[in-house]
């Protein structure tokens, strides 16, 4: 997996200004159309949906959940990630668990409602045996008429708009340069990223990341969500309820957990 370490400070500026508030909301639409707590009651305080964010990066997506109302566990592997995340939190703000581990073998103490694995964070388990353990864990931790709430890139996406390019972005701190590479043969997607990052004293630092994804298509993703033991598995195009079309570059997948082991 990709610690991500180097970014963490700039992360949230590479994204779009409203990007984690309308994810968030899409997956506060998708966990109330398809959650369905056997109790009828949620494991948070109060009966309140407790939610589990599968790499949850700086804490932007957890502090959106949690101000719609759910108690929310995040989990990276990045301590930098995870510092921005500690860091951000105001004296009055939500109450979230940050644990740092490897989310392909996450332990909790208890069950959830909901988990949510958003932002290509699947894609970047370029392993299949270890995205198959995550989702058997993601099953294991969810309680009955619970559901796990995960994107994909799709194949086109990486081919359409990454491909094999170099991209740039210049701040007055920051200058980051992205050399991206995608093999439509294996469906696999290398970004080695150069960061510099100029540092309180005036100094410039360098930080250095390679990132790793694979483009996953619906049956493999399908075939594993049966494996792993989820009844239903629902696939949508991005951010509409509706089934995907072929020129989808970002898929949802919406998996319930109806069954006793």
């Amino acid at each position: 997996m990709n610690d991500y370490d180097s970014l963490a400070r700039i992360y949230d500026r590479l994204q779009a200004s409203d990007a984690a508030e309308r994810l968030a909301a899409h997956a506060a639409d998708l966990v109330a159309s398809f959650c369905r707590p056997a109790s009828g009651r949620g494991d948070g305080r109060d009966g309140r949906l407790l939610l589990l964010d599968l790499g949850c990066g700086t804490g932007s997506f957890c502090r959106h959940m949690a101000a719609t109302g759910f108690d929310v566990i995040g989990i990276d592997a990045s301590e930098g990630m995870l510092h921005q995340a500690t860091e951000t939190v105001a004296a009055d703000g939500p109450d979230i668990l940050y644990l740092r581990q490897d989310i392909t073998r996450f332990e909790l103490f208890g069950t959830v409602d909901a988990i949510c694995c958003l932002t290509d964070t699947v894609n970047h388990v370029t392993d299949q045996a270890s995205l198959r353990r995550m989702l058997r864990l993601c099953r294991q931790y969810l309680n009955l008429g619970g559901v796990l709430v995960f994107d994909v890139a799709t194949r086109r996406h990486f081919a359409r708009r990454l491909g094999d390019r170099l991209l740039y972005e210049v701040s007055y701190d920051a200058v980051l340069l992205w050399k991206n590479r995608f093999s439509e043969a294996t469906g696999r997607n290398v970004a080695d990223i150069v960061l510099f990052s100029r540092e309180s004293d005036g100094t410039w630092s360098r930080g250095d990341e390679c990132i790793r994804e694979r483009a996953y298509d619906r049956r493999t993703l399908s075939a594993m969500l049966k494996e792993a033991g989820f009844d239903r598995t629902q696939v949508l195009d991005a951010f509409r309820l509706g089934p995907p079309g072929p020129a989808a570059e970002r898929l949802f997948y919406v998996a319930t957990r109806d069954s006793a082991p």
